[in-house]
């Protein structure tokens, strides 16, 4: 079983992209439903996202948490 990158910081960016775990807002939602290979693609981004590094310099003000409200809307997406 893959297990989540969570950091526990969950702020997503203007990209709905995480700036703990840099994980899409889409991942996040669905990691559960997710198979163990469509969690190692996912943790594959996440690593391309933190080597490339668009975020780091990132306004912090900008950001936003990770509200339930949105955690359901990308789930019923793939439902």
């Amino acid at each position: 079983m893959v297990r989540s990158p969570c950091r526990s910081t969950c702020k997503l960016n203007e990209d709905d992209v995480c700036i703990g775990c840099f994980r899409h807002m889409q991942d996040i939602a669905n990691w559960n439903k997710m198979s163990d290979r469509a969690r190692h693609i996912a943790i594959i981004r996440t690593q391309k996202r933190r080597l490339a590094r668009p975020y780091e310099e990132q306004d912090l003000n900008q950001v936003s948490p990770v509200d339930s409200l949105k955690h359901r809307q990308y789930k019923q997406q793939n439902d």
